[in-house]
């Protein structure tokens, strides 16, 4: 974020910092799905635990079966119906469920068989919004044209509550769609995007919200189906930053042509839930510098690291 200010003649002006940071199982619903227990932000998984010869879950996350057809040509919204089939698998696998595909959790559906996998986040105390980073990627891609040739896309939803409350569908740009490259053994995963997704307001400041990834037909009328996986995912509430400028009186950094460069004007900078320095920085052309210390070096930007959390 960049604060700028603009004067026409050379001066100086002294940032003070002082920049804060946030610091950073299971529960089965009588509805007949297991609702996984919500994680503190900020919150990373990239699967190390899923090394491709015993499945289990990461800690907040779950399988759901969502209907007993295949997936719908918007992505379904309704409630999970009861928990998925695990499996340790590849891009050979066949069967519906959620996989271990060796450092990445993934998720088939078939024609008979609606499949989602979600983890759960708790974003108490956090009003500034929540960031949801993921990558996605194809594992098993059976299309050939002919006798597979079903196209399916990933959908990602939320809920702010449990049990039979549906979910509302968030838009990913640009959406995740399988490609045409066949791909039939191997854990690799092809065709890797990452998303950086904005939550909607309606997930801030709660104790269980849960993320969701369906699948939904984009065509396709015969054949087997694709699978996908999920890795390197990241929730934190989005920073903050802000200043304590007010409005500069032209007499606070005043000086006589060839005797300056003037007094500084010192002023504050905060923030919450950084998760890196913020770049503070003035146009080259506004005839202003800036310094984190009065007898620092001046320049048009600067690096500030958080001074505490």
């Amino acid at each position: 974020m960049s604060f700028k200010i603009s004067k026409t003649i050379l001066s100086r002006v002294l940032f003070i910092v002082s920049i804060s940071t946030l610091i950073f199982g299971t529960v089965h619903d009588s509805y007949g799905q297991t609702d996984p227990t919500a994680q503190s932000l900020p919150y990373t998984q990239n699967f190390s635990s899923m090394t491709g010869t015993t499945f289990s879950y990461p800690g907040g996350w779950q399988g759901w079966k969502v209907a007993s057809s295949a997936p719908s040509a918007t992505g379904r919204t309704s409630a999970p119906a009861s928990d998925a089939t695990t499996n340790v698998g590849s891009a050979s696998s066949t069967s519906s469920g959620v996989y271990d595909f060796n450092n990445k959790i993934g998720f088939l559906s078939i024609s008979n068989v609606d499949v989602a996998v979600a983890f759960a986040i708790n974003t108490t105390g956090i009003t500034s919004g929540v960031r949801l980073n993921f990558d996605l990627m194809t594992i098993r891609n059976p299309y050939d044209g002919t006798s597979n040739n079903y196209i399916e896309a990933v959908v990602l939803q939320y809920r702010t509550s449990t049990g039979t409350t549906a979910f509302t569908t968030i838009t990913q740009t640009p959406e995740y769609t399988q490609n045409t490259t066949t791909q039939t053994s191997g854990t690799t995963g092809q065709q890797i995007v990452s998303y950086s997704v904005d939550l909607p307001s309606a997930c801030n400041n709660l104790s269980n919200v849960q993320i969701r990834w369906i699948l939904r037909t984009v065509s396709g009328s015969t054949g087997n189906r694709a699978s996908f996986a999920i890795d390197n995912v990241s929730v934190a509430a989005i920073p903050i930053l802000s200043s304590s400028v007010s409005n500069i009186s032209s007499t606070n950094l005043n000086y006589t042509l060839g005797s300056g460069p003037s007094t500084s004007y010192n002023f504050t900078v905060s923030g919450s839930y950084l998760t890196a320095n913020a770049i503070v920085s003035v146009p080259s052309n506004s005839n202003f510098e800036i310094a984190s210390t009065s007898n620092g070096t001046y320049g048009n930007s600067i690096s500030l690291s958080p001074t505490s959390g």
